[in-house]
């Protein structure tokens, strides 16, 4: 009798943590989802020419969290590239830590404060430029942001890859 309540216990013990391991899956699945997009591109200033030509400007992604759990944003690492004739220009690349909760079922937004990368100068007059006869054509200009977001949350740290290409409209 006691053999069987023992493989009984072992049983209900593998069973519960087949059910708990599908759950877990599920809410890193869910995670995943999370919607991320460019909210607003403001451009702070910019010297064209000079000792050190560049763009200061801030960044504003929106990320949604679809789930019914608040998540944390610990880390993101970016990319941002202006569209010039179908070619993404590098402008420049952001990697820090970052402090954003979101609840869930909610929206949070990343502010990031950008310099175009010293190494990525060569194109920046193209840039410049584009930039520039975008707002003179009065037409938005196109961005291209990749990299990933690193999340926390009850379910543990996941990566969210980002990877989209949008209009921005420029204030």
């Amino acid at each position: 009798m006691k053999n069987v309540l023992m493989r009984f216990r072992y049983i209900y013990i593998a069973l519960l943590l087949f059910v708990s391991c599908g759950t877990f899956q599920k809410k890193i699945d869910a995670l995943k989802k999370c919607e991320v997009s460019l909210k607003d591109f403001k451009i702070k200033d910019y010297q064209a020419f000079g000792p050190n030509p560049g763009i200061n400007f801030i960044v504003y992604i929106s990320i949604f969290n679809p789930n019914d759990f608040q998540v944390s944003i610990y880390h993101f690492d970016m990319n941002i590239g202006k569209m010039v004739d179908k070619e993404e220009i590098r402008i420049a690349n952001v990697h820090t830590p970052g402090t954003l909760k979101i609840d869930g079922m909610d929206y949070g937004v990343l502010e990031i404060e950008m310099k175009t990368d010293p190494g990525l100068a060569k194109n920046l007059g193209k840039t410049i430029k584009s930039i520039i006869a975008d707002l003179l054509m009065k037409k938005n200009p196109v961005f291209a942001i990749d990299g990933d977001i690193k999340l926390d949350s009850v379910f543990g740290k996941i990566d969210i890859p980002v990877k989209f290409t949008q209009e921005a409209i420029l204030q």
